[in-house]
């Protein structure tokens, strides 16, 4: 596995003028998952928390970004002390360039656990099994009064 990163990317820690725009990059991601994994309905329940509950949730995490040449973030991830990846996000326009996998070697890097985990959703489960996580469980989160399909996962450092 390389461990280069993107080219005409650069990797820095999240500040604060960066959380609207990390909440709208959500946002889009989201709406661009495939109706074979998500239907329209759940994607905007998944996409529906506020721009509060998106900021406290990030204060408290080690958060890393990706940032294009032109300054727009490209992608980011963010970790808890205890090793739980709980944000993972690569912009739709970004998407398969490797800055995924850069984010999260760093993270890992970053916050060192025994072991690491996530909630990872049907469409990036196989992102992770491929880099190294495996299904511990499925689990089914109510928004909206809707179920959402995902997967505890976890790697072993």
């Amino acid at each position: 596995m390389a461990t280069s990163k993107p080219a005409s990317v650069s990797y820095r820690d999240f500040q604060l003028e960066d959380a609207e725009a990390t909440l709208a990059m959500i946002r889009r991601a989201i709406q661009q998952i495939p109706d074979r994994d998500y239907d329209w309905p759940r994607r905007q329940a998944w996409a529906s928390f506020s721009n509060e509950a998106w900021l406290a949730a990030i204060a408290s995490m080690t958060t890393l970004v990706a940032v294009t040449q032109d300054r727009e973030i490209a992608g980011f991830a963010a970790m808890t002390a205890t090793g739980y990846l709980d944000y993972l996000y690569v912009d739709p326009a970004h998407q398969g360039a490797g800055i995924g996998a850069h984010l999260l070697r760093a993270i890992e890097r970053r916050q060192p656990a025994s072991v690491w985990t996530t909630d990872a959703s049907i469409t990036a489960r196989p992102f992770f099994e491929h880099h190294g996580y495996q299904v511990i469980k499925e689990n089914q989160v109510e928004r909206q009064q809707l179920i959402l399909i995902n997967f505890r996962m976890q790697k072993i450092a």
